[in-house]
């Protein structure tokens, strides 16, 4: 059966999304999409309805796709900038 996919937020839905001129995304679950966004902010937003819950104003410009990963039952969301790695610890 052809799966459809329909857009749920973005610049021109009014979820309060600023700028974003890198355009990969990390989706995580059903609960939150990351991307980096104009300016250096690392943002993550509610899958379903685009509103923000966190940011990280980094000042960097970022040189990969959002990446994750999992160490002793703690998963972290990865960013690779111009002055180095970032790394978050998702809440339990």
């Amino acid at each position: 059966m052809p799966l459809t996919l329909e857009a749920v937020f973005g610049p021109d839905r009014g979820c309060g999304l600023r700028r974003i001129e890198r355009g990969p995304f990390l989706l995580i679950s059903d609960r939150l999409t990351f991307f980096g966004e104009g300016g250096g902010t690392f943002t993550a937003v509610n899958s379903a309805t685009g509103a923000p819950v966190w940011h990280f104003e980094s000042g960097q410009a970022f040189r990969a796709s959002p990446m994750t990963y999992m160490v002793g039952g703690t998963q972290y969301v990865v960013l690779a900038g111009d002055g180095g790695i970032l790394s978050f610890a998702l809440p339990q």
